[in-house]
């Protein structure tokens, strides 16, 4: 790490992950970096609940998508409604764009490979908290499984989301509407400004859109 490069925060961070391998060796790592504080690990998100009822929230959770009980996508509805300050870097050994998409559209701020180097992880952090671009540069893996085009969707609104997802499942407006205890005239304007936003033409488009990116229910 550079010497330009020093944090002056504390960060306190949540380890999510059902393999005890994983949490024992990513803690031992940040033991290593003053300024990285485990705070708590959990093995699935029904624990992270607990002891975040216990502890209270981290600055960041180190959050696994594969995970019995409660797993990510599922915990990450969940920091959504009860922890929405709490930052999130999404770990997965799966490198496909679909985990990586769907985790960002439901409020992960970054995604990031088990595989990567240790140095990258410490950095993505620390990018996370800081928002320092010169720490983002030394983790040339965060988010690197998105097409760039992907990355808008950290704009998309609660509602849009929740539109998109309902989408997803080949909802009609007028059932989507019901869903979302809308009129239907409310929710065709989603869709008007979805398609114009995403450069698409119909509902059969934001509906393919969606399933592509993984907004379907699991």
């Amino acid at each position: 790490m550079p010497n330009t490069l020093i944090a002056l925060h504390m960060i306190k961070y949540a380890l999510i992950d059902d393999h005890r391998i994983i949490r024992e060796g990513i803690t031992s790592l940040m033991e290593e970096h003053s300024d990285i504080v485990l705070h708590f690990d959990a093995s699935n998100g029904s624990e992270m609940q607990r002891k975040i009822g216990d502890l209270g929230p981290p600055d960041i959770i180190l959050l696994d998508i594969s995970m019995p009980v409660m797993d990510g996508y599922q915990t990450m509805e969940w920091l959504n409604q009860h922890q929405p300050n709490v930052k999130v870097l999404a770990l997965s050994m799966h490198s496909e764009e679909h985990a990586a998409s769907r985790m960002l559209m439901l409020g992960a701020k970054g995604f990031i490979s088990k595989d990567v180097r240790n140095a990258e992880l410490v950095a993505a952090i620390r990018y996370l908290y800081t928002g320092d671009r010169a720490y983002r540069a030394l983790a040339p893996s965060l988010t690197t499984h998105l097409k760039p085009s992907l990355h808008h969707l950290l704009n998309f609104s609660n509602r849009e989301l929740e539109y998109l997802r309902l989408c997803a499942q080949g909802l009609s407006d007028e059932k989507i509407a019901d869903a979302m205890c809308l009129s239907r005239r409310t929710v065709e304007k989603y869709r008007e400004a979805l398609t114009q936003r995403l450069n698409l033409k119909t509902k059969n488009d934001l509906t393919n859109y969606a399933f592509r990116n993984g907004l379907a229910n699991p």
